[in-house]
This record gives C-alpha cells, structure tokens and sequence, in this order.
C-alpha cells in the first residue's frame, strides 16, 4: 500500500532532522577533552584538564580524552576500544598519538 504525501513528507523531514543530530554530535565531540559522565569533576577540574590536554595536543601532538564513566563496564577493554573509536581519539594527530 503506497504512503499518502503528508507521510512520506514526515518520514524525510524525521530522516534529515536525525542526520542533523548525528553530523552535529559529530563535529561537536572533536573538540571534546573531557566527558564527565558520571558528574564526577567539578567545573574547575574540567577547565584545568581541558587546559592541560589541549597544551598536549598543541605543543606535543596528542590527543587524550579523560573519561569519567557512570557505570563500570562488563568488558573494559572493549568499552574502551569503542570509546575510542566514538570520540575519535587521535584524529587530530593523524591517528598517530590519542590516549583515552
């Protein structure tokens, strides 16, 4: 059974407004240094770890991305590959140096 218009038009517009959220999160998370899950740090200790990741990655050319995680995971080493891979650590060098 074909979709009337006013469903189709909804489909795309839900279609192009979750590709929007992806390419958002996308390009917003590149600039990410910490991610407090956990809500853990306070302001200061996030601006002062920002500070000392950015001047790494300037000065010395590494990316490392401090992670406060709200739950400990099954499996550490798999979470921290896929963390790896989500926020995109080492990107900014090339895929050379990245710490998570």
């Amino acid at each position: 059974m074909p979709l009337d218009t006013s469903t189709r038009i909804t489909r795309r517009l839900a279609v192009a407004v979750l590709l929007a959220v992806v390419v958002f999160t996308a390009c917003s998370r590149q600039s990410v240094f910490v991610e407090d899950r956990a809500e853990l740090l306070s302001a200061t200790e996030k601006r002062r770890i920002t500070a000392a990741c950015r001047k790494l990655l300037e000065d010395l050319n590494i990316h490392i991305v401090t992670v406060v995680l709200d739950a400990s995971p099954a499996d550490i080493d798999t979470a921290a590959v896929a963390e790896f891979a989500d926020l995109r650590i080492g990107d900014k060098t090339g895929g050379a140096r990245g710490v998570l």
